[in-house]
């Protein structure tokens, strides 16, 4: 009984080291997007179709983001830590939401912009997801890698669409940095521990 409930107790203990704690943002980091253009084939119409996507979201500030144009296409948008911000919930994001220059007539099979980061992936993070009529939304894509990274083309997978009358989103959020391998071996050491007072 005694051992049932010390393996219990570590496993509460597990579990709710898993809870997600507050991040540092450092100062200049920053996520840089423009070029936002969809594609796929219209059937109807017999052909392919390419459209230019703008950003529409307000600029400003956003919790720990500064939104900012520089550019009219690059970047047409930049979200950036202006300062230094400490105690930052995991889930803190912004969402850039934007519109084609026409009307998306078919099933849009290709997602191309151009993007530049530098943050640390462990705590910040761009996905691209995309949304439903009824505001579910999807993540199709994330850019994981940490330092200055660089890129352009295709972010949907092959077999990756998104259907007519859903929209892409772009989204910098704030992630948690890991600290599961931590917690296991302190976990793992209460129960050797408890092991030993009870057998």
């Amino acid at each position: 009984m005694k051992k049932g409930f010390a393996v219990f107790a570590v496993v509460l203990f597990l579990l709710s080291a898993q809870v997600t704690h507050a991040v540092t943002l450092e100062e200049g980091w920053y996520v840089k997007l423009g070029y936002v253009a969809l594609y796929g084939f219209d059937p109807i119409a017999g052909h392919d179709f390419a459209l230019a996507w703008n950003f529409t979201d307000p600029l400003g500030t956003s919790g720990p983001f500064s939104v900012t144009q520089l550019g009219q296409h690059w970047p047409q948008r930049m979200i950036s830590v202006s300062d230094t911000a400490t105690d930052v919930l995991p889930g803190t994001c912004v969402d850039l939401y934007g519109e084609p220059v026409a009307t998306i007539p078919a099933i849009v099979s290709e997602v191309s912009f151009r993007y530049e980061t530098d943050y640390v992936a462990s705590l910040m993070r761009l996905d691209l997801l995309m949304q439903a009529p009824d505001g579910n939304q999807t993540l199709l894509w994330s850019q994981n890698t940490s330092g200055f990274t660089w890129s352009e083309g295709n972010a949907l997978e092959w077999n990756q669409i998104i259907p007519v009358g859903y929209i892409p989103v772009f989204r910098v959020t704030v992630v948690p940095e890991p600290s599961a391998f931590a917690a296991l071996g302190l976990g793992l050491g209460i129960l050797c521990a408890a092991r030993r007072r009870i057998c």
